[in-house]
């Protein structure tokens, strides 16, 4: 009789250990979707790029979208501000065919490294752009670690007001 407890113990610990693994597994703070790909500054990047974080934020844009480009010295203050708990990548529609236009947008908006700029046209960015893509740009979106968005896609001039929401103690 104490044998047939002591394995129902063991076992039972064995379960809760292995549904404790099964929940932090995957949950590593990397961005959720796989990706290679290059920077405007020609630097390879991929999920790894942000270490451990908790949230990501997607942002679709293009360099001739006036409200995009409006909208980045926002953007790159909301970068500074959150970029110590938040990822930030944006997806760039018409990288390929305006890179150096989307090297000076961000450069004179102050657009901070941690904030990586990608081609929008990249196969593995097709999963990622899912996410946002709301037929309009600019849009965004803010994603946990597990690729859960957090809220419908948004306009990017509701950054700080849904970034606020998500650490309110800020």
């Amino acid at each position: 009789m104490k044998k047939v407890i002591l394995l129902g113990v063991v076992g039972l610990l064995l379960l809760i250990t292995g549904l404790a693994f099964a929940q932090t597994s995957g949950s590593t703070g990397r961005f959720p979707i796989p990706f290679q790909a290059v920077d405007l500054y020609g630097n390879n990047v991929n999920e790894n790029f942000w270490g451990e974080k908790q949230y990501f934020f997607i942002y679709d844009t293009a360099t001739w979208c006036g409200p995009c480009v409006q909208g980045m010295p926002t953007l790159a203050q909301v970068a500074r501000d959150f970029g110590d708990r938040v990822g930030f990548l944006a997806l760039v529609d018409d990288y390929s065919t305006n890179l150096s236009g989307a090297i000076r947008i961000t450069e004179n908006a102050g657009i901070p490294r941690n904030f990586i700029f990608v081609d929008a046209g990249l196969e593995s960015m097709q999963r990622i752009l899912a996410l946002v893509d709301t037929g309009s740009i600019p849009s965004a979106v803010i994603i946990d670690r597990n690729g859960n968005r957090m809220m419908d896609p948004f306009h990017t001039a509701h950054a700080r007001t849904h970034l606020n929401a998500l650490f309110p103690q800020r």
